[in-house]
């Protein structure tokens, strides 16, 4: 399940520094041990840092750098998390689900070095109104992603939001990636809809959010 894994790896963190975990998944295993080391970097080339610890996972220093001590040998995914929710979550080799991550094989006695390169997340905001123009408040704004890219659409992470008294609602902290926006009245007044005024997810238009860009006026009327 998509949605555990995110928990797993434990995204929700008080402290406003950046945050980055690499997290390990091992499927069949041989006794054994290794060492995996590596380096988070932002797409600008800057270390990505944490000072806290837990197994099975490890947080990168102040130069970006982390180590992953003891690995079970045999079958092994590398799942990088930030926790100030600045960058996206992604795993090795830069995709952004463990089910789509290479498999890296651990022998024994090993040291294998994983690098990882993490993209800004981004947003999307728009606003609400009525065929007069007025702003609609407390309307259910729902997001939906194509996690696999097979025409499922499914809740996203951060699954809904609400307009406010201007009629205007915003998601923040989004992957870089596509996604579907679905408008409901709560009050049942108005017929439910995707933008871009289309009447079923399956004829809803993208909204496409870039590394570090909030993606404006996915507007309903």
């Amino acid at each position: 399940d998509t949605d555990m894994w995110v928990d797993d790896c434990g995204l929700l963190v008080e402290s406003p520094v950046l945050n980055i975990r690499a997290s390990i998944i091992t499927g069949q295993r041989i006794f054994g041990n290794a060492v995996i080391t590596g380096r988070n970097n932002d797409p600008e080339g800057d270390s990505i840092w944490d000072n806290s610890l837990y197994w099975p996972s490890n947080a990168t220093n102040a130069a970006g750098i982390y180590t992953l001590v003891g690995v079970e040998v045999g079958p092994t995914l590398i799942c990088f998390s930030d926790y100030s929710y600045q960058y996206a979550d992604e795993c090795y080799d830069n995709v952004p689900l463990f089910t789509q991550a290479n498999i890296i094989t651990v022998t024994a006695g090993a040291t294998m070095t994983i690098n990882a390169e993490l993209a800004q997340r981004g947003g999307i905001s728009g606003r609400v109104t009525d065929a007069a123009g007025t702003p609609l408040r407390f309307y259910k704004v729902l997001l939906y992603i194509d996690l696999e890219d097979n025409g499922r659409w499914i809740a996203a992470a951060i699954r809904w939001t609400y307009t406010n008294e201007a009629g205007v609602y915003s998601f923040n902290h989004l992957n870089p990636d596509a996604y579907r926006i679905q408008f409901v009245d709560q009050g049942q007044v108005n017929a439910s809809e995707f933008y871009r005024d289309a009447l079923t997810i399956e004829e809803a238009t993208d909204v496409v959010v870039l590394p570090g860009k909030i993606t404006p006026n996915i507007d309903a009327q």
